[in-house]
């Protein structure tokens, strides 16, 4: 079932995932402290991204359309909310204040980031505030990873890279794995979507390591019959959009505002 909702969130789109399984001992939610509370049964999380908005809104608050919305967004009743980066259009003390008042103390579910390259900049003040960019997360049946695509030039390298086989490795009795990243990087060197991920979304000097290194490590994931969901959230200079892979059997799947429906998953935008 695909349903249209919050209409009202221009340039801002929304995905609902609704699973059914009990969840614990999750992480702390840097920017409103809330954390996830147990769940018996259905359970559901909403993905969306560029809370800045337009480049022109220069307000140093959220896009009017989200701040509008706070309240159909806690009716929902999620677990919790991922935003796919560029949540800030620029980070100081003021941004800060104003996302703090107007946002993050509104909401009541714990509120997740995957950075982009607007979030990092004013000398990476966002991770001396918030903390760690990339991190992880899992409850009885599902794994949440979050990546910093904007270090290494779209690259998982190093201590990231690092993290990433330690997490995988941890798999273990998983059914789906979710990746949100800013940068859709699985898209780079695929020639379907060669003439679609421009600008700030792609890396600038030869290419990223997703196809020799990263997808092999997902691969080894799919032989354990599980599910991989990478999910990212900027266009560059394309309009505002919301995009999601699914990997599977080696080929890399755009589901462009449409997802898969799952037996124990109902997506809704």
């Amino acid at each position: 079932m695909i349903k249209r909702n919050l209409n009202k969130l221009i340039g801002i789109v929304i995905a609902i995932f609704v699973l059914i399984h009990p969840v614990s001992g999750q992480p702390i939610s840097p920017f409103n402290k809330l954390t996830f509370k147990d769940s018996v049964g259905k359970y559901s999380f909403i993905v969306s991204g560029h809370f800045h908005g337009a480049s022109t809104n220069l307000s140093t608050f959220p896009a009017s359309a989200l701040q509008a919305n706070i309240d159909t967004l806690n009716s929902l009743h999620p677990l919790f909310l991922m935003s796919l980066g560029d949540m800030f259009l620029d980070v100081n003390d003021i941004y800060i204040q104003h996302y703090q008042k107007s946002l993050f103390n509104k909401l009541n579910m714990p509120l997740y980031n995957a950075v982009g390259n607007h979030d990092l900049a004013n000398s990476n003040l966002y991770e001396k505030v918030f903390g760690k960019s990339y991190f992880s997360f899992r409850n009885a049946t599902e794994l949440y990873i979050v990546l910093n695509t904007e270090i290494n030039d779209g690259s998982i390298k190093d201590d990231q890279l690092v993290f990433l086989n330690e997490a995988l490795k941890n798999a273990a009795g998983l059914k789906n794995i979710f990746i949100f990243s800013h940068r859709a990087v699985w898209a780079e060197e695929n020639e379907r979507y060669k003439n679609l991920f421009k600008g700030n979304t792609r890396t600038m000097v030869g290419s990223n390591n997703f196809e020799d290194t990263i997808l092999p490590l997902l691969l080894m994931q799919l032989q354990e019959k599980r599910n991989i969901f990478w999910m990212s959230g900027s266009l560059g200079g394309g309009p505002a959009s919301f995009f999601m892979t699914k990997i599977l059997n080696q080929i890399l799947y755009l589901c462009k505002l449409q997802f898969e429906i799952k037996r124990e998953m109902q997506y809704y935008w």
